[in-house]
């Protein structure tokens, strides 16, 4: 490798890391380190994408996505979510009691966040939403408790968690297509009506 290149290539390495020192300043962040370990990085990004969908359709309701499609779209992902946690709390004892509407109360403090966002695995995440914030929090919780089980050579542990993991990212793959295409059709029939 040419000078030139390290240098450029270590300036894309400085120019991210930099990027997500900024990103962990907003008090909603939340850092995940992905890892087939603990969370791949696919899964964070469709929690991602499922948050921008939301967004978009918060911010078109009343124009393109009627309301009735808005609440409805909310309601699912609502219903993702406390589906989720409570799966979360059947292997979590410890978190039985806990409002997963609280999400902020799991999430990292400032320092925290700032030394595992240095991490080159370490995506940063800044929802728009409760909702994927509480499944973005809810996968990292299930990615601790995964590692852990991993540590202590608890295998059946982490078969149930990765089986965990695995059913509800296809539940939030299927559930971003399913809210993509009835919000391009509600759009189209807002369209539709204009006529």
């Amino acid at each position: 490798m040419t000078e030139t290149t390290e240098t450029q290539t270590k300036s894309k390495k400085e120019i991210i890391i930099e990027k997500k020192k900024r990103l962990v300043q907003n008090p909603r962040s939340i850092v995940i380190r992905v890892s087939n370990a603990s969370i791949p990085a696919n899964i964070v990004r469709s929690i991602f994408d499922l948050d921008k969908v939301v967004n978009n359709i918060m911010k078109n309701t009343g124009f393109t996505v009627s309301l009735q499609d808005a609440k409805k779209a909310i309601e699912e992902v609502k219903k993702l979510s406390s589906s989720l946690w409570e799966e979360i709390k059947k292997v979590v004892p410890s978190l039985y009691a806990y409002n997963h509407e609280n999400w902020q109360e799991l999430n990292d403090r400032d320092e925290v966040k700032e030394t595992l966002a240095r991490a080159r695995n370490a995506m940063v995440f800044i929802p728009r939403s409760n909702e994927c914030a509480q499944i973005a929090i809810g996968f990292k919780v299930l990615g601790r408790v995964r590692l852990e089980y991993s540590n202590t050579g608890n295998l059946e542990g982490v078969n149930k968690i990765a089986k965990i993991i695995t059913d509800y990212a296809e539940k939030i793959n299927s559930l971003n297509l399913t809210l993509s295409k009835n919000i391009q059709k509600s759009g189209e029939n807002n369209g539709n009506n204009d006529n």
